[in-house]
């Protein structure tokens, strides 16, 4: 970790019973927005701030939010006159955040009833944490679990947005931090975590306390081309800086730029990067890599003879099955913006 910041909190901070500013950005997102505000307004712990940020919607999105907002004096609302999409529809609702501790979310996911009062106890029980995220289910339309997602650990940072979609940080950390990266738009959340692990430590809190949504409409379902080239210029410029993840996770890291460079048609780059991943864990990366790097790296004989060295020492245990995990779908981004 480079640089690791103390928080310094003042007296009004260490209220037992802190404000809890939750920002919503939506456009067009009447489908599922009553549901998401819903599941804020359901929460256990009751000292929040709801701010909803209405980016130019053409549905009825502004006439959800103005009967949410007569019915509890804790939300507030604005409209954007242009469609700022999510990192300006962010930084727009933290601006006039008044709680003491930042987190979002979006019009199509559900947090768990105890969410915030789980991760707010988190904070307040590891004070010198700035960020604490949790693991999550991937529901489908109407709301059937499809699976429990196990969040990775922060060094996961170096190939995927590990956070996800429920977190929690301390307005200490946006202060130092700043704003939202308005260019870094379908990877904003990602490139921000990056910026908070460099100067503070970051924790899981191993408990599924939030819904993420997979429907036909979400960016993740309709941008994956334009998904990938923004972690491509992510981790590209990112990596270099975070060695703080370790040399294995740096490898991986390279190795995600290896595939997403040859999925492009960038060889010669994917290259570069492979032969990156091998400086930092050389075996490892062999192991991991495609066999249509390791040839082009090392040539075909060679390659050949690596895969039969590196099955020879690869220990084997008799008559026991491995379960593997799931595969872990790439996400970057909230849903919210066209």
């Amino acid at each position: 970790m480079e640089n690791v910041l103390k928080i310094e909190r003042t007296p009004a901070a260490l209220n037992p019973s802190p404000l809890i500013s939750v920002v919503l950005p939506t456009y067009n997102g009447s489908r599922y927005l009553n549901e998401s505000i819903s599941s804020v307004v359901g929460q256990t712990y009751r000292n929040w701030e709801l701010i909803i940020v209405d980016d130019a919607s053409t549905d009825t999105t502004p006439q959800i939010i103005a009967e949410w907002s007569r019915g509890d004096s804790r939300i507030r609302s604005f409209r954007n006159e242009h469609n700022l999409k999510l990192p300006g529809s962010l930084n727009r609702g933290f601006d006039i955040a008044r709680g003491e501790f930042l987190t979002w979310t979006s019009d199509d996911n559900l947090y768990r009833a105890t969410a915030l009062q789980e991760m707010l106890e988190f904070l307040l029980n590891h004070r010198s944490l700035g960020l604490v995220y949790t693991d999550f289910s991937d529901i489908d339309e109407r709301g059937r679990v499809i699976e429990e997602i196990h969040a990775g650990e922060p060094s996961a940072l170096t190939e995927r947005n590990c956070v996800r979609a429920c977190f929690m940080y301390p307005v200490e950390v946006r202060r130092r931090i700043g704003n939202y990266n308005e260019r870094s738009f379908l990877v904003e959340d990602w490139e921000y975590w990056i910026r908070i692990a460099r100067h503070f430590p970051l924790a899981c809190l191993h408990r599924d306390l939030y819904q993420y949504r997979w429907h036909p409409g979400s960016l993740t379902a309709t941008r994956k081309t334009e998904i990938d080239e923004a972690v491509r210029n992510l981790l590209r410029s990112n990596l270099p800086e975070m060695k703080w993840a370790g040399r294995r996770a740096l490898a991986s890291g390279y190795l995600k730029l290896t595939d997403l460079a040859e999925d492009a048609g960038s060889h010669e780059e994917s290259l570069k990067f492979f032969k990156t991943a091998l400086r930092y864990a050389p075996v490892w990366s062999v192991r991991q890599a495609r066999r249509k790097m390791i040839e082009l790296v090392f040539g075909k004989t060679i390659a050949a003879c690596l895969g039969v060295l590196i099955r020879t020492l690869t220990p084997r245990r008799a008559n026991v099955t491995q379960k593997l995990p799931p595969p872990f779908r790439q996400d970057t981004t909230s849903d919210s913006n066209p």
